[in-house]
C-alpha cells in the first residue's frame, strides 16, 4: 500500500476518534474508538442494547433486508443523534471510502417506517430530501462522507449495509 494512502487512512482515524459534531443545534461528543468491536462477534456497540454490524457486499435493499433477518437482525434504525453517529463510525471504520450504507427505513405511503416495524421518529436528511427524484426513490441511505445525512433512493440499487440487533 502506498505510504499516501497510509497516511490519510492514519489521518482519518485519527480525526474519527475524537469528533465534535453540530447537528440540529445540539453538539455532540463521539468516540469512533468507543463503538468498535463492544459487542460480540464483530458488532460494534450503537447503543446500551443495540449493536451492528458493517456488510461490505452491496445488495438492494430487500436482498440486505433479507441477509440481514437471516442472521437474526434488522437493517438498523436510528432513534437519536447519537445512534447517527455511531451508525457513521461503524461504516467509517469498516469501509474508509465511506461508500452510502442501507439503513432500514422505507417509504410507505406518504411516511418512513423502519423494516423491524419501529417509528422513524428521527431523521437527518439531505438539503433537498427526500425528494422521490425518480418516483421510485423508496428506500433510506446513510452517507458517511456527509456526515450520515440521509438520502432517499432506489430500492434496486445497490449499497453496502448495516444490520443490527439487541444483545
Amino acid at each position: 500500500m502506498r505510504l499516501s494512502v497510509v497516511t490519510a487512512a492514519l489521518l482519518l482515524v485519527g480525526i474519527l476518534s475524537s469528533v465534535t459534531a453540530q447537528l440540529e443545534g445540539g453538539v455532540v461528543e463521539m468516540s469512533c474508538r468507543d463503538v468498535a468491536n463492544q459487542c460480540d462477534d464483530g458488532w460494534s456497540r450503537i447503543d446500551e442494547n443495540y449493536c451492528g454490524k458493517y456488510f461490505s457486499t452491496p445488495k438492494a435493499f430487500n436482498d440486505a433486508d433479507a441477509q440481514c433477518k437471516s442472521i437474526g437482525s434488522e437493517l438498523v434504525s436510528i432513534h437519536k443523534v447519537k445512534d447517527l453517529m455511531n451508525v457513521v463510525c461503524i461504516a467509517v471504520l469498516a469501509d474508509f471510502e465511506m461508500k452510502s450504507v442501507w439503513i432500514g427505513a422505507k417509504r410507505s405511503g406518504d411516511v418512513f417506517v423502519y423494516t423491524d416495524g419501529s417509528e422513524v421518529d428521527y431523521s437527518f436528511w439531505s438539503a433537498g430530501q427526500p425528494d422521490n427524484f425518480t418516483g421510485e426513490e423508496d428506500c433510506v441511505e446513510v452517507k458517511p462522507k456527509k456526515w450520515g445525512v440521509w438520502n432517499d433512493d432506489d430500492c434496486s440499487d445497490e449499497n453496502n449495509f448495516i444490520c443490527a440487533k439487541n444483545m
